[in-house]
């Protein structure tokens, strides 16, 4: 099942790729840098260029006059509908349940808590917001050129007299700061407009039921700042802004107490250049230590260098650890399946590349997160298989380890428990470091091995049999 998959995936990545790029054209360059472009227009929102940090996530598009962009922030949960794994339920009461087909009774057990009034059904994250750059009438977005090997994106603008200037958009590769740099008296002529995610139609009816009220907009005439601070009912604010400063416009993200304080001197007290040259450093040792491959497929060369790209993006080692989308969350919807963690298999295919490309590194964070987790996943293997050396992990959680939804089969995946011990016990087989195999894998492979071990029975020959098991890998 394993290898179907994981072909069915291969499959759908080269056509989806291949679809794209009728848009997207390779170039290469030289000095081990290379050139992925787009053509305009780009008329959606996962149209666009991503640009990342594994904090900010940027995505790039637009069409005609109007360059937009996307900004998301990692970590913009509102907690609120998660819940402990079911701790009133054993293995054994399940086993028995579905041994007598009662479908009723199994989702009664794993039904979820009674929904307080005002509260979501599951935690999830929230988009941000978007940039609008809207230039004068007779201008026309024409390509989009991502320089690899900097982490920087080029977008070419024609007048009605078809002359050409050119807009550079960058980003911190440590911070959550990015800007727009073009021509001082284009800029003047722009429209900028800042459009948080709640002002969305259809993100503003879902979150208004749930108690989340509209964003506190503003703007600072003194240093020509315009923001706003998303709330949340229990959960720390989210602020995006952004300042013109010349022939530039920084754009910042904030997530935490004192927001507009925060992201104010933020914008203020940031060098753009001296960003630029710490992030280029970054990069330049990022690409000289990943493998460099030369392929004879133009389409398959596209998704090599630009998933190189996309680790850089989605979980370098000072991120935040890699949920479904990082930290690219749209703003004209709330991220499907909450943008939340999926362990039976999801998360364990976003980090399988660091393996092949030696980014180990990339891999602790999630460490980090999963070890803060460990009592949990703990308590959870004690109270469902009756057993002390036993983990349980279900499939979707937040960055708590709530539980989200209640798809109950995934609750009990004890495969999501394996998958994570494998790929930790790859980092130590691929690095030979025994504090990885101590502290992360073996606790992780124990817990693991030891809910397989409680659902076991001993059959007549001496061999053990799994009577139950949910997992879509198994």
């Amino acid at each position: 099942m394993k290898r179907i998959l994981i072909v069915l995936l291969v499959i759908v990545s080269v056509a989806l790729v291949f679809v794209v790029s009728r848009s997207m054209t390779f170039k290469p360059m030289d000095d081990r840098s290379k050139i992925l472009e787009w053509k305009f227009p780009l008329p959606r929102t996962h149209t666009g260029v991503l640009i990342g940090n594994g904090v900010q996530g940027l995505m790039v598009w637009g069409k005609g006059n109007q360059l937009n962009i996307t900004v998301g922030r990692a970590g913009f949960w509102d907690h609120r509908g998660g819940h402990k794994f079911k701790t009133n339920t054993t293995f054994q009461q399940v086993k028995e349940l579905l041994m007598d087909y009662d479908k009723k009774a199994i989702k009664t057990i794993f039904s979820q808590p009674a929904k307080k009034e005002g509260y979501p059904l599951r935690p999830y994250q929230l988009g941000g917001g978007r940039i609008e750059i809207i230039f004068p009438a007779g201008y026309e977005l024409k390509k989009a050129s991502l320089l690899l090997n900097e982490g920087a994106l080029t977008i070419y603008i024609a007048n009605k007299f078809n002359q050409p200037s050119k807009i550079e958009i960058g980003q911190s590769i440590f911070d959550e700061l990015a800007w727009v740099k073009t021509k001082k008296r284009l800029l003047k002529k722009a429209d900028i407009r800042l459009v948080p995610s709640y002002d969305h139609y259809y993100v503003k009816r879902q979150l208004s039921k749930i108690g989340v009220k509209p964003p506190e907009k503003w703007a600072d005439d003194d240093s020509a700042l315009v923001g706003f601070i998303q709330h949340l009912p229990e959960d720390k604010p989210l602020s995006i802004a952004f300042g013109v400063d010349g022939e530039k416009i920084k754009i910042a993200s904030y997530l935490g107490d004192e927001p507009r304080y925060k992201i104010t001197e933020k914008i203020n007290d940031k060098s753009v250049k001296r960003m630029k040259r710490k992030s280029d450093r970054w990069w330049k040792d990022y690409w000289e230590d990943v493998p460099w491959l030369s392929l004879p497929d133009k389409t398959l060369q596209e998704i090599y260098d630009y998933g190189l790209y996309k680790q850089a993006c989605c979980h370098p080692p000072h991120g935040i650890p890699c949920s479904l989308q990082g930290p690219f969350n749209e703003e004209y919807q709330l991220p499907p399946w909450s943008n939340d963690y999926h362990f039976n298999i999801n998360i364990e295919m976003i980090y399988w590349p660091v393996l092949a490309t030696n980014r180990m590194e990339h891999l602790n964070p999630l460490w980090d997160m999963l070890m803060d987790w460990m009592p949990v996943m703990k308590q959870n293997g004690k109270k469902f298989y009756g057993v002390d050396d036993a983990i349980l992990m279900p499939h979707a959680v937040d960055d708590q380890c709530q539980v989200v939804g209640t798809f109950w089969t995934g609750m009990i995946d004890q495969a999501c428990a394996a998958w994570m011990s494998q790929l930790a016990w790859l980092h130590y087989w691929y690095t030979m470091d025994e504090e990885i195999l101590r502290d992360i894998a073996f606790p992780l492979m124990k817990g693991a091995f030891g809910g397989y071990y409680a659902m076991a029975e001993k059959m007549p020959d001496g061999s053990l049999s799994l009577p139950v098991t949910v997992s879509p890998e198994f």
